[in-house]
């Protein structure tokens, strides 16, 4: 399961300009409200915590790419 787009974009957008607080704050806040999201926020989460924005980044934008072959 993933995300909509626009949290795809948003999180990538933190992710860019290295923002580690507002990326944990906000995977949080995606947490609470769709808990079917839980493993792709954990995985994201985990990235994160581990200084490992490469990584980050490229599971948000293979998910971009799923979206956009859905369209």
């Amino acid at each position: 399961i993933l995300p909509a787009a626009a949290i795809i974009t948003e999180l990538h957008g933190l992710g860019v300009i290295g923002d580690v607080s507002g990326i944990l704050e906000r995977l949080q806040q995606v947490e609470q409200n769709e808990p079917g999201l839980a493993l792709f926020v954990d995985r994201l989460r985990t990235f994160v915590e581990n200084f490992r924005l490469d990584e980050y980044l490229r599971t948000l934008e293979r998910a971009g790419e799923d979206h956009a072959a859905r369209a």
